[in-house]
Protein backbone atom coordinates (compact mmCIF):
# COMPACT_ATOMS: atom_id res chain seq x y z
CA UNK A 1 0.00 0.00 0.00
CA UNK A 2 1.20 3.60 -0.60
CA UNK A 3 1.64 5.48 2.42
CA UNK A 4 -0.95 9.06 1.85
CA UNK A 5 -0.51 11.11 4.62
CA UNK A 6 0.81 11.33 8.08
CA UNK A 7 -0.31 13.65 10.97
CA UNK A 8 1.22 13.57 14.62
CA UNK A 9 -1.24 14.29 17.73
CA UNK A 10 0.95 15.38 20.72
CA UNK A 11 0.07 15.40 24.85
CA UNK A 12 2.00 18.94 26.00
CA UNK A 13 2.74 21.32 28.56
CA UNK A 14 2.83 18.60 31.68
CA UNK A 15 6.25 16.98 33.42
CA UNK A 16 4.52 13.53 32.31
CA UNK A 17 2.27 14.38 29.49
CA UNK A 18 -0.22 11.52 27.93
CA UNK A 19 -2.06 11.14 25.11
CA UNK A 20 -3.55 8.39 23.08
CA UNK A 21 -6.10 8.02 20.10
CA UNK A 22 -7.88 4.72 20.91
CA UNK A 23 -9.63 4.69 17.49
CA UNK A 24 -9.91 6.56 13.97
CA UNK A 25 -12.73 6.22 11.38
CA UNK A 26 -12.71 6.86 7.34
CA UNK A 27 -15.66 8.68 5.61
CA UNK A 28 -16.17 8.14 1.96
CA UNK A 29 -14.49 11.35 0.61
CA UNK A 30 -11.73 10.63 2.68
CA UNK A 31 -11.88 12.26 5.08
CA UNK A 32 -10.49 10.74 9.13
CA UNK A 33 -11.78 11.07 12.47
CA UNK A 34 -10.02 10.43 15.06
CA UNK A 35 -10.73 9.23 18.94
CA UNK A 36 -8.61 8.93 21.79
CA UNK A 37 -7.97 10.90 25.63
CA UNK A 38 -4.95 13.30 26.97
CA UNK A 39 -3.84 15.03 30.35
CA UNK A 40 -3.64 18.66 30.26
CA UNK A 41 -3.15 20.18 26.61
CA UNK A 42 -2.84 18.40 23.65
CA UNK A 43 -1.34 19.38 20.28
CA UNK A 44 -4.00 17.85 16.79
CA UNK A 45 -1.77 18.85 14.30
CA UNK A 46 1.95 18.50 13.33
CA UNK A 47 3.09 21.86 11.62
CA UNK A 48 2.62 25.34 12.77
CA UNK A 49 0.09 27.35 13.21
CA UNK A 50 -0.32 24.33 15.60
CA UNK A 51 -3.71 23.97 17.23
CA UNK A 52 -4.03 23.36 21.00
CA UNK A 53 -7.16 21.48 22.92
CA UNK A 54 -7.12 22.56 26.30
CA UNK A 55 -8.26 18.90 29.03
CA UNK A 56 -8.39 18.57 33.01
CA UNK A 57 -4.76 18.90 34.27
CA UNK A 58 -5.01 16.27 36.88
CA UNK A 59 -7.35 13.73 34.70
CA UNK A 60 -8.20 12.57 31.49
CA UNK A 61 -9.93 14.18 28.88
CA UNK A 62 -11.70 12.84 25.39
CA UNK A 63 -11.47 14.06 22.24
CA UNK A 64 -12.21 13.41 18.90
CA UNK A 65 -11.37 15.41 15.71
CA UNK A 66 -11.90 16.03 11.71
CA UNK A 67 -9.25 15.58 9.16
CA UNK A 68 -9.29 15.89 5.72
CA UNK A 69 -7.64 13.59 3.25
CA UNK A 70 -4.18 15.12 3.64
CA UNK A 71 -4.20 14.76 7.39
CA UNK A 72 -5.22 18.74 7.46
CA UNK A 73 -7.02 19.71 10.96
CA UNK A 74 -10.83 20.36 9.86
CA UNK A 75 -12.05 20.73 13.10
CA UNK A 76 -11.79 18.79 17.07
CA UNK A 77 -14.14 18.82 20.46
CA UNK A 78 -12.84 17.94 24.02
CA UNK A 79 -15.24 16.79 26.55
CA UNK A 80 -13.61 17.20 29.91
CA UNK A 81 -14.65 17.61 33.86
CA UNK A 82 -13.87 14.02 35.13
CA UNK A 83 -11.21 11.31 34.20
CA UNK A 84 -13.11 9.97 30.62
CA UNK A 85 -11.84 8.14 27.84
CA UNK A 86 -13.13 7.88 24.36
CA UNK A 87 -12.90 4.25 23.53
CA UNK A 88 -14.05 4.28 20.02
CA UNK A 89 -15.71 6.41 16.71
CA UNK A 90 -18.52 5.62 14.46
CA UNK A 91 -20.28 7.43 11.40
CA UNK A 92 -23.67 7.29 10.26
CA UNK A 93 -24.20 7.67 5.98
CA UNK A 94 -24.81 11.32 6.85
CA UNK A 95 -21.45 11.63 8.88
CA UNK A 96 -22.81 12.22 12.21
CA UNK A 97 -20.63 11.48 14.81
CA UNK A 98 -20.70 8.51 17.59
CA UNK A 99 -18.44 7.95 20.16
CA UNK A 100 -18.55 5.73 23.13
CA UNK A 101 -16.64 4.58 26.21
CA UNK A 102 -16.58 5.13 29.89
CA UNK A 103 -16.18 7.78 32.74
CA UNK A 104 -14.59 7.10 36.46
CA UNK A 105 -16.09 9.47 38.20
CA UNK A 106 -18.50 10.15 40.53
CA UNK A 107 -18.97 14.09 38.69
CA UNK A 108 -21.65 15.43 36.29
CA UNK A 109 -19.47 15.34 33.08
CA UNK A 110 -20.84 18.06 30.02
CA UNK A 111 -21.03 16.48 26.59
CA UNK A 112 -22.05 19.41 24.75
CA UNK A 113 -18.47 20.72 23.73
CA UNK A 114 -20.57 23.70 22.59
CA UNK A 115 -21.62 27.01 24.63
CA UNK A 116 -24.74 25.20 26.17
CA UNK A 117 -24.51 22.52 28.75
CA UNK A 118 -25.45 18.62 28.57
CA UNK A 119 -24.63 17.16 31.98
CA UNK A 120 -24.31 13.29 32.41
CA UNK A 121 -24.13 11.78 35.90
CA UNK A 122 -21.85 9.08 37.13
CA UNK A 123 -21.87 7.37 40.19
CA UNK A 124 -17.79 6.20 39.83
CA UNK A 125 -17.13 3.83 36.65
CA UNK A 126 -19.78 3.59 34.17
CA UNK A 127 -20.50 3.88 30.01
CA UNK A 128 -21.45 6.58 28.09
CA UNK A 129 -22.07 6.85 23.97
CA UNK A 130 -22.75 9.97 22.52
CA UNK A 131 -24.09 11.39 18.86
CA UNK A 132 -22.95 14.63 17.50
CA UNK A 133 -23.59 15.99 13.98
CA UNK A 134 -21.25 16.30 10.96
CA UNK A 135 -19.67 19.40 12.38
CA UNK A 136 -19.02 17.70 15.74
CA UNK A 137 -21.73 19.67 17.23
CA UNK A 138 -23.77 18.07 20.46
CA UNK A 139 -27.21 15.74 19.68
CA UNK A 140 -27.51 13.77 22.70
CA UNK A 141 -26.06 11.63 25.26
CA UNK A 142 -26.47 8.68 27.50
CA UNK A 143 -25.22 7.00 30.39
CA UNK A 144 -24.70 3.21 30.80
CA UNK A 145 -24.98 2.25 34.32
CA UNK A 146 -22.10 -0.52 35.79
CA UNK A 147 -22.68 -2.72 38.89
CA UNK A 148 -19.24 -2.41 40.14
CA UNK A 149 -18.13 -5.63 41.37
CA UNK A 150 -14.41 -5.63 43.34
CA UNK A 151 -12.00 -4.60 40.21
CA UNK A 152 -13.86 -1.21 38.78
CA UNK A 153 -11.32 -1.10 36.04
CA UNK A 154 -12.53 -4.62 34.82
CA UNK A 155 -15.75 -2.22 33.31
CA UNK A 156 -14.56 -1.64 29.54
CA UNK A 157 -16.71 -0.43 26.82
CA UNK A 158 -14.99 -1.02 23.87
CA UNK A 159 -17.00 -0.68 20.69
CA UNK A 160 -19.46 1.64 18.65
CA UNK A 161 -20.66 0.48 15.28
CA UNK A 162 -23.53 2.59 13.22
CA UNK A 163 -25.09 0.70 11.15
CA UNK A 164 -27.02 1.61 7.33
CA UNK A 165 -30.01 2.00 9.11
CA UNK A 166 -28.49 4.37 11.54
CA UNK A 167 -28.85 1.60 14.77
CA UNK A 168 -26.10 2.06 17.16
CA UNK A 169 -24.36 -1.12 18.33
CA UNK A 170 -22.11 -1.38 21.90
CA UNK A 171 -19.94 -3.59 23.01
CA UNK A 172 -17.61 -4.32 25.80
CA UNK A 173 -16.97 -5.87 28.95
CA UNK A 174 -18.16 -6.30 32.63
CA UNK A 175 -17.77 -7.82 36.14
CA UNK A 176 -20.54 -7.62 38.05
CA UNK A 177 -23.90 -5.70 36.20
CA UNK A 178 -24.48 -3.29 33.48
CA UNK A 179 -28.22 -1.78 33.14
CA UNK A 180 -27.84 -1.61 29.41
CA UNK A 181 -31.38 0.98 29.47
CA UNK A 182 -29.61 4.50 29.26
CA UNK A 183 -33.07 6.21 30.69
CA UNK A 184 -35.36 5.12 33.91
CA UNK A 185 -36.36 1.72 32.73
CA UNK A 186 -34.06 -0.94 34.06
CA UNK A 187 -33.00 -4.00 31.86
CA UNK A 188 -29.50 -5.02 33.94
CA UNK A 189 -27.62 -8.07 32.57
CA UNK A 190 -25.50 -10.09 35.17
CA UNK A 191 -22.20 -12.03 35.37
CA UNK A 192 -23.04 -15.38 36.53
CA UNK A 193 -20.29 -15.91 38.08
CA UNK A 194 -20.75 -12.78 40.85
CA UNK A 195 -19.72 -9.72 41.75
CA UNK A 196 -16.36 -10.82 43.04
CA UNK A 197 -15.73 -13.95 40.56
CA UNK A 198 -12.79 -12.16 39.07
CA UNK A 199 -13.57 -12.86 35.75
CA UNK A 200 -15.53 -10.80 33.20
CA UNK A 201 -18.43 -11.15 30.67
CA UNK A 202 -18.71 -9.16 27.39
CA UNK A 203 -22.07 -7.64 25.96
CA UNK A 204 -23.04 -6.71 23.18
CA UNK A 205 -26.41 -4.33 22.79
CA UNK A 206 -28.35 -2.37 19.70
CA UNK A 207 -29.70 1.23 20.30
CA UNK A 208 -31.86 2.85 17.54
CA UNK A 209 -30.48 6.29 16.29
CA UNK A 210 -32.21 7.92 19.45
CA UNK A 211 -30.15 5.99 21.98
CA UNK A 212 -33.58 3.59 22.89
CA UNK A 213 -32.59 0.44 23.99
CA UNK A 214 -33.91 -2.36 21.41
CA UNK A 215 -32.21 -5.56 22.73
CA UNK A 216 -29.12 -6.41 24.47
CA UNK A 217 -26.96 -9.55 25.14
CA UNK A 218 -24.54 -11.08 28.14
CA UNK A 219 -22.00 -13.23 26.34
CA UNK A 220 -20.65 -16.21 28.62
CA UNK A 221 -18.68 -17.17 25.82
CA UNK A 222 -16.52 -14.58 26.15
CA UNK A 223 -14.71 -12.70 28.43
CA UNK A 224 -15.27 -9.38 26.53
CA UNK A 225 -16.20 -8.34 23.48
CA UNK A 226 -13.48 -6.10 21.73
CA UNK A 227 -15.00 -5.30 18.50
CA UNK A 228 -18.45 -6.03 16.29
CA UNK A 229 -19.37 -5.42 12.65
CA UNK A 230 -22.88 -5.57 11.07
CA UNK A 231 -23.53 -7.08 7.49
CA UNK A 232 -26.48 -4.49 6.34
CA UNK A 233 -27.83 -6.82 3.82
CA UNK A 234 -28.51 -9.88 6.31
CA UNK A 235 -28.08 -8.23 9.51
CA UNK A 236 -25.49 -10.20 11.26
CA UNK A 237 -23.17 -9.59 13.41
CA UNK A 238 -19.90 -10.33 13.56
CA UNK A 239 -17.99 -10.28 17.16
CA UNK A 240 -14.38 -10.13 18.00
CA UNK A 241 -13.46 -11.04 21.74
CA UNK A 242 -11.61 -12.80 24.34
CA UNK A 243 -11.74 -16.07 25.03
CA UNK A 244 -13.50 -16.93 28.30
CA UNK A 245 -12.89 -19.66 30.91
CA UNK A 246 -15.69 -21.45 29.79
CA UNK A 247 -13.71 -22.04 26.40
CA UNK A 248 -15.49 -20.06 24.02
CA UNK A 249 -14.87 -18.39 20.61
CA UNK A 250 -12.75 -15.31 19.76
CA UNK A 251 -14.58 -14.95 16.87
CA UNK A 252 -18.24 -15.83 15.95
CA UNK A 253 -21.37 -14.41 14.43
CA UNK A 254 -24.87 -13.62 15.56
CA UNK A 255 -28.07 -13.04 14.36
CA UNK A 256 -29.65 -9.31 13.29
CA UNK A 257 -31.89 -10.52 16.98
CA UNK A 258 -28.38 -10.64 18.83
CA UNK A 259 -28.92 -14.57 19.24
Amino acid sequence: PTLLCTNKIQAITQSNPYCNIRALVLAAAGTVYAAGSFTDSLRLDKNPPFTTAAGDESSESAFFAKYNKDGILLWHKVIKGGYLLATDISLDKFNNVYIAGQAVTGAAIDFDPGTNVANLQFDGNDFYFAKYDANGNYVWAKTINVGNGNNSFENKMHAIYVDSNMNIYLAGQFQNTVDIYPDATTVTLANPGGANCNCTVGFYAKYNNSGTLLWGRADTRNAAIRDLHVHDATGRIALAGERSTNFGTPFRLVSAAGA
